[in-house]
Parts: C-alpha cells; structure tokens; sequence
C-alpha cells in the first residue's frame, strides 16, 4: 500500500491473516496450525506479504556468514519456506540476485548480522521469517549512504 512502510505491511500481513485465509500465492505459511502463541502474541499462519518471485528480489545481493547460518534457521524456525541447508540458502539468494538484476535493480551488497535483526524483530514486534527478514533487509538498504 502507499505510504506503509515495510514494517506497518508485515504487521498488517501478520495481524489481518487470523481473519481471512491467504491467497494462494502467499510464499510461505508458518508452522503450528492455524495460529500460535510465541511471546504472549498470538500470530496468524499465513502470511500474505511476499509473493515469491516479485519481492523475494529484494534479498538480491544479501549474505549470510555461513557459521551464522544455523542461528538464522533457529530463529526463523516456524518459517517452512526457510532454507533448510546453507546450500539451499545460497542457491536461495542467488535466485533472488539474478531476478532483481534481470528487473534492473541492483541493490547494495549487504551482510546480515543475526544478532541485530533479532533484536530488530523484537523491536518491531514482528515473527522471524523471511518476511521479517525482506522489511529488515530494505530498511537496512535505506541507511546505507
């Protein structure tokens, strides 16, 4: 929508999703039924964010220290679309890098730091996932000088 920023769409994905079923292109659905209980919150299974191909992109050009990877997978966790391997990660992000360079763009490289998009997330008051991970990520792009 315009005018929301990444974090008001991810928060309005997560809250709305309880009271309508996501469509069927939604990239990925949340373990643990039809909702869950993590922190006191109450959060949706469905997300209605990110539609693999169209937004996925905006992790072009992102890396994840390998020894990294397992906190990463930890803590997004109830994301069944998270990539099981590092390998599947990598082959992941490619995917992502290619197609936002074959639409044009081409993002900064940006190394992810667990640590602080954990705490972000907290902050923000949103689930772990690559949904999460994508609004960090464009945030993360916007300081960059």
């Amino acid at each position: 929508m315009i005018g929301r920023s990444p974090v008001q769409s991810l928060r309005s994905a997560h809250a709305g999703a309880a009271a309508r079923r996501a469509p069927s292109h939604c990239s990925h659905r949340f373990a643990g039924g039809p909702a869950f209980e993590e922190n006191g919150r109450r959060a949706a299974n469905d997300c209605t964010l990110v539609q693999q191909g169209d937004s996925m992109r905006d992790l072009g050009d992102v890396s994840l220290p390998p020894e990294d990877f397992g906190a990463m997978a930890a803590l997004c966790k109830l994301d069944q679309d998270f990539p099981p391997t590092m390998e599947a990660w990598r082959a992941m992000i490619s995917e992502a890098t290619l197609e936002a360079h074959r639409r044009g763009h081409y993002p900064a490289p940006l190394q992810i730091d667990v640590r602080k998009f954990s705490a972000w997330c907290s902050h923000v008051q949103v689930l772990p996932c690559l949904d999460s991970l994508r609004a960090f990520v464009i945030i993360r792009r916007r300081e960059i000088p």
